[in-house]
């Protein structure tokens, strides 16, 4: 349970740094 809670985590982080990254700079395909 702890390992999965950890992994969702990781997934909501990667997925607003992201996020953050592509309103900072232009993503190139």
């Amino acid at each position: 349970i702890l390992g999965e809670c950890l992994s969702s985590a990781k997934v909501i982080i990667f997925d607003m740094l992201d996020k953050m990254s592509v309103e900072k700079l232009p993503v190139q395909p």
